[in-house]
């Protein structure tokens, strides 16, 4: 099993282990997976083009492996720390994509096991608690002053 340093890291094996405990790689529907790889990224990069790019070469790589379907992570991960040094912050910004992902996935796979397999995993691996778990206590405590005055 991979080393989870940081939510990055956890999201990536939960999209991991979510594609290979759901499709097993002799019956996978590579083009769904791949369309769900895809849209995440548009969205991750704002439908553009030049970073688009990065997750397309990584899912047309794993296409012609044994890894087809499997998700970019490579390219996902290096996504989600440009964006985490924009001054979102990273357990926020992984935890709106798992949120996202039982969209995408719900809309790619509508009468498949998927979406549950997607719950009971993400509940393991990327459970919602670390939303807040450290910024609020660390940041925000010395940051918030409220007064009648504000």
């Amino acid at each position: 099993m991979a080393v989870i340093e940081n939510a990055i890291d956890a999201l990536a094996l939960l999209l991991s282990e979510w594609t290979d405990k759901t499709f097993p790689v002799e019956s996978r529907d590579i083009p769904a997976l791949n369309h769900l790889w895809i849209t995440l990224a548009n969205v991750l990069c704002n439908s553009d083009s030049s970073k688009v790019k990065a997750f397309q070469q990584e899912v047309a790589r794993l296409r012609s492996s044994e890894h087809a379907g499997s998700p970019p992570i490579d390219a996902l991960k290096r996504r989600l720390y440009e964006l985490a040094q924009t001054d979102i912050d990273e357990a926020f910004l992984v935890i709106a994509i798992r949120q996202s992902m039982e969209q995408l996935i719900i809309i790619e796979f509508p009468t498949s096991l998927a979406i549950q397999k997607w719950k009971q995993l993400a509940d393991t691996i990327l459970p919602l608690q670390i939303q807040f778990a450290h910024s609020f206590d660390k940041k925000m405590k010395k940051q918030i002053t409220l007064s009648p005055e504000e």
